[in-house]
């Protein structure tokens, strides 16, 4: 298995907390979830994200800048900051996927 620079073991977390958040939210996505679909162990995702609040915002940044719609919906009903600089293109996409 090759091995990954610390930017793209990072993206490979985020890509598999919002796989995680979409089977449920990300609020309550855990650690060991998160690692598990990363296929990495919860204290790697920990090195990289030092507790759970820093990786939901991150992955809420990553989210909209990545057009994930999903992911930045949970945002906008939780009232996210991040979620609410989205696009009113990405917003319109998000509020699609909660059949608003």
């Amino acid at each position: 298995m090759k091995r990954l620079t610390p930017d793209a073991r990072k993206i490979d977390i985020l890509e598999a907390a919002i796989i995680v958040a979409i089977c449920g939210h990300y609020r309550h996505m855990t650690r060991a979830e998160v690692a598990a679909q990363a296929g990495v162990s919860a204290p790697l995702v920990t090195h990289y994200f030092s507790d759970m609040e820093a990786l939901r915002v991150e992955l809420m940044v990553y989210a909209v800048e990545n057009g994930e719609a999903e992911i930045v919906a949970q945002g906008l009903l939780d009232k996210n900051e991040h979620a609410a600089k989205a696009s009113d293109e990405l917003k319109a996409k998000a509020k699609e996927t909660l059949g608003w």
